[in-house]
């Protein structure tokens, strides 16, 4: 059986760091990221809202358009 690896697993721990420190101003929009990431497997499953919010609420910029494009930004590759 294939063990399930989602995007939440993915999460490059400075991204994960930012969203927990923004936890306590913005609990509620921080668990919609954090259910979200828990749920999907691939980053181009996410919404274009939810990719907004994770880029707003982690405060980690992508770099350029593939950066984006790909997710590079803020998951890791496993």
């Amino acid at each position: 059986m294939k063990t399930r690896i989602t995007l939440y697993k993915k999460l490059k721990p400075e991204v994960k760091k930012k969203l927990q420190e923004n936890y306590g101003e913005f609990e509620h929009s921080v668990k919609i990221i954090f259910k979200s990431l828990h749920e999907e497997e691939d980053y181009n499953a996410l919404t274009i809202n939810q990719v907004n919010n994770l880029i707003l609420f982690s405060e980690i910029r992508p770099e350029d358009i593939y950066d984006f494009a790909n997710g590079d930004f803020a998951f890791k590759e496993i």
